[in-house]
Order: structure tokens, then sequence, then C-alpha cells
């Protein structure tokens, strides 16, 4: 299930405090293709190693949230680095 559109509008990256937004699919399809190809870690190094099936993006699009079991996973540690 998609994330509350009131909820989402409250989320800031707790990195930078930027506005996020829902990944597209072609983003998701490019960044599970990263992650199949385990090119990408947490900001806290440990490899990200699973899919994403729903996350939230940074406006500037270098940092992504997983969302998972509708819940978002909002710790700055846990985010994907992009750049």
């Amino acid at each position: 299930m998609p994330i509350d559109e009131r909820l989402r509008a409250m989320l800031r990256c707790p990195e930078s405090g930027q506005e996020l937004r829902p990944l597209t699919e072609e983003e998701r399809q490019a960044l599970n293709e990263r992650i199949d190809r385990q090119e990408l870690r947490h900001v806290d190094g440990s490899p990200v190693d699973a899919p994403v099936g729903e996350g939230l993006m940074r406006v500037d699009g270098l940092r992504v949230y997983r969302i998972d079991d509708d819940i978002p996973m909002m710790l700055a540690e846990r985010g994907i680095p992009l750049d």
C-alpha cells in the first residue's frame, strides 16, 4: 500500500531536512539493478542487500529511504546514497 500522502508531506530527510518524494517505477528499477550488482552501501557502510519495493527520494535525488511494510525507514545511517 502506498504511504499516506499527508504523512509523506510531513517527512523530511533526517540528514539535510529536504523534502522527500516517492520513487518512480523507473527509479526503483534502476536502484534495484544497482543493488543486484552490489554497487550500493547504506550511509553506515553496510551493503544494501535487499531490493527496494517502495522508497522516498530526497528532492535533490542523492539519497533514498526505503519503505518496509508501509513504514518509512527514516534513520540517517540507513539512507542509500546515490552519488
